[in-house]
């Protein structure tokens, strides 16, 4: 570390005294004592070097931010703080990376340092950033197991190239609602968000259960426990009292997935947008937006309320995507002329996307247009078409008669719909957007004649309609 030196002169303090001789002893006429004058000494304060605040940085898997400070150090033992004068640099911006303020924030695995320079002078601060789980080596056969709210908050340090062919297990329930490195006001940070890499590898929840997350972001897009999936698989896991607020694409797992399964989860709680967005709200109780994915045998119990386009109680909006075996029992809202596409399972069902042996019951309430029991709109941009197919929809749908709202679907652009229900006939829709049937015909497994009531539904006295096979 090279050294500037500075010298800072010091002068004491001058004691004078004067003590005149009438004071001394009153002896009138007598000679006036002189004073004895100190003289002035000048010292020499040299800049010595630069200390920093903590000396060094270890980030584990609660991946929160840290501030760092800088001191000048001086050889009267005296320090000066100069973080707001220091220049800061990450030597490696794919490890961590550092603001004008000296915010240390840590993006991937991996040792690196931070450099503070003020006036000529520099300092190296040492970061590393690494994850202890409680156990495995990351492979298929040993996962890495998380016990604790910190150690899944790791997994944000598992996004892109260095998540890949990695794999992870819960190996008990945690509870999100008090992790010391949540920020208060916005709640958690998803994981894979949309200012970096999506997460690539695999969670495996073993069945248990996340519970209370909190996220309040309306002005931010890709809001959920994941920011964004790509090529990764979440399976059996289930989230307990979500509460997500985003603007766009915002889910109570994900906000995007692409090319990924998600299998075995459910949700419950509440998912919404506030505000408008160019690309529509993209809101689901567990995923907002799927592009060429698989969601199977998984379901929400969600409040979704949105403000813009695609809404639904599983699924935003679903492109090339196949939904099986899965369900939604919460209402879904559309809230505003700029609310449209809204379906009790899925607002927006895409070129190639499927709805397969699924159901909602929830209640549809939207003051647009394009909405149904089900889907919102079935809609193609090229082969092949949107297929809905062993079906139903038993919740009853508040909106407007426009020619556009349905018991099973509001708009049919594209697609073919088969052996599917709905028991809302207040819009009076034809054939070909699916059959209505009574509560009574609901409740009889002779409705639905061409069903698998072997390994996929099963009739439940309790709700007097069909359930899905692996529900609880």
């Amino acid at each position: 570390m090279a050294i500037n030196q500075r010298r800072i002169p010091i002068t004491s303090r001058l004691v004078a005294a004067l003590f005149m001789s009438a004071v001394l002893g009153g002896c009138g006429g007598g000679e006036m004592e002189r004073p004895n004058l100190e003289p002035s000494v000048t010292e020499e304060v040299l800049f010595t070097g630069l200390g920093a605040s903590p000396e060094s940085l270890a980030f584990g898997g609660s991946g929160g931010q840290a501030t760092l400070q800088l001191f000048a150090r001086y050889s009267d033992g005296s320090e000066q703080d100069v973080t707001d004068e220091a220049t800061w640099a990450s030597a490696d911006t794919a490890v961590v990376t550092v603001d004008g303020s000296g915010t240390a924030t840590p993006v991937g695995l991996g040792e690196t340092s931070v450099t503070a320079g003020y006036d000529g002078n520099e300092i190296d601060i040492p970061v590393t950033v690494a994850v202890t789980f409680s156990g495995g080596e990351g492979t298929e056969t040993e996962p890495y197991a998380i016990t604790t709210a910190e150690q899944l908050n790791g997994l944000r340090f598992y996004t892109g190239e260095g998540g890949e062919g990695t794999y992870f297990e819960l190996m008990g329930d945690i509870d999100l609602s008090d992790p010391d490195f949540v920020d208060d006001a916005s709640g958690w940070v998803p994981i894979g968000a949309a200012s970096g890499d999506p997460f690539a590898a695999h969670l495996d929840g073993n069945g248990f259960t996340l519970g209370n997350l909190f996220i309040d972001r309306p002005e931010q897009t890709d809001q959920g426990l994941f920011g964004r999936l790509s090529d990764a698989t979440v399976v059996n896991l289930h989230l307990e009292t979500v509460s997500v607020s985003g603007e766009s694409r915002v889910g109570g797992l994900a906000g995007r997935i692409q090319n990924s399964l998600v299998q075995g989860v459910t949700a419950s709680g509440s998912v919404g947008t506030s505000n408008t967005a160019t690309s529509g709200s993209n809101a689901g109780g567990l995923i907002g937006y799927a592009v060429s994915s698989e969601i199977i045998d998984s379901g929400a119990d969600v409040v979704v309320s949105a403000v813009d386009h695609n809404s639904g109680g599983l699924i935003g909006h679903a492109f090339n995507t196949d939904i099986r075996a899965s369900y939604s029992q919460g209402n879904v809202i559309g809230n505003g002329a700029e609310a449209i596409n809204v379906g009790g399972l899925v607002g927006y069902l895409n070129t190639g996307g499927r709805v397969e042996n699924s159901y909602a019951t929830g209640t549809v309430n939207a003051t647009g247009f394009r909405n149904g029991g089900l889907v919102g709109v079935m809609a193609s941009s090229g082969a092949p078409a949107p297929v809905i197919e062993n079906s139903y929809a038993a919740g009853t749908v508040n909106a407007p008669d426009t020619g556009s709202s349905g018991g099973l679907i509001g708009a049919l652009d594209a697609g073919n719909i088969v052996e599917s229900f709905y028991t809302d006939d207040q819009f009076g829709e034809g054939a070909e957007k699916g059959t209505l049937i009574t509560p009574t015909q609901l409740a009889s497994e002779s409705t639905f004649t061409n069903w698998d009531f072997t390994t996929i539904w099963t009739m439940s006295g309790d709700h007097n309609r069909p359930v899905l096979f692996w529900e609880p």
